[in-house]
């Protein structure tokens, strides 16, 4: 099969990928090869799997400022500002109930309306597996402590 619009891109996976590391915190590094339909080149690829499909979430205060975190991420090797975000502890939450979940667990805020953006968004489709559900909440209050190791900062 050749892809007209991009050809010589057309690459899909050959056959199920390999876990390289046992998995933990539902994680893991995959092994996966991909054939290329239009040239029959081959090529394996590292892929991270961290489990189900994480949500994201852009909180707005009634104020219109938004609720972001600062937190140690070890990737970065630093404390990073970012939004709320990430994968229930419940297996069988839906991705708006992830996402109410992290935005009190991050922020300690709840919101009034929370609207659903998009799925499957990317955030690194080179090595991830998996994307994200973004959401928009509005009228975000606080209502608690954060959760997590975190400092909370209103972005005007």
């Amino acid at each position: 099969m050749t892809t007209k619009k991009y050809p010589g891109l057309n690459f899909r996976p050959d056959g199920p990928p390999t876990e390289l590391l046992p998995r933990r915190f539902n994680k893991t590094l995959l092994n996966q090869p991909f054939i290329n339909d239009d040239t029959g080149e081959r090529r394996e690829m590292i892929l991270f799997d961290a489990g189900p499909t994480p949500s994201i979430v852009l909180p707005i205060t009634a104020d219109l400022e938004v609720v972001a975190v600062h937190q140690f991420r070890g990737g970065a090797g630093k404390i990073t500002l970012e939004l709320p975000g990430g994968n229930s502890k419940n297996p069988n939450a839906t991705s708006e109930e992830t996402a109410r979940e992290e935005l009190l667990d991050e922020t300690g805020y709840q919101a009034e309306e929370l609207i659903f953006l998009y799925t499957k968004s990317w955030f690194d489709p080179c090595n991830y597996v998996i994307g994200y559900n973004s959401f928009l909440a509005r009228n975000c209050r606080p209502v608690a402590k954060p959760r997590e190791k975190v400092e909370v900062e209103l972005i005007p």
